[in-house]
């Protein structure tokens, strides 16, 4: 038996200008809509007003959210994330969790 109700695989793209564009697919492999994204993945995000202040966009039948550039670094570096769903990130989304951290505490000791 699993501790979690659902697994969310999670794929990030950075724009051009640091905005994350972010989409996610469920455990049967089905792309989730960008609200059901938002109200999961940022219900502890504060900043974003628990993601119903973050945009959706539609391209090719696939719903990404938009993560404003200011946002990116701090929100994986804390991932204050539902407890109850398994993530799982992949490709950048994957290296984006793993050097969140240490860009934030580089922000944070000003050392850019």
């Amino acid at each position: 038996m699993s501790i979690y109700m659902d697994t969310i695989t999670i794929q990030i793209s950075l724009s051009a200008y640091g905005d994350a564009v972010i989409y996610g697919s469920s455990g049967n492999h089905d792309f989730i809509s960008g609200l059901s994204l938002k109200q999961r993945l940022f219900a502890w995000h504060e900043a974003s007003f628990y993601g119903t202040e973050l945009s959706v966009q539609t391209v090719q039948g696939i719903e990404l959210v938009l993560l404003p550039s200011e946002f990116v670094i701090p929100f994986f570096a804390e991932r204050e994330l539902l407890a109850h769903i398994e993530w799982v990130w992949e490709g950048d989304a994957a290296q984006l969790i793993e050097l969140a951290p240490m860009l934030a505490a580089c922000i944070e000791e000003k050392k850019y």
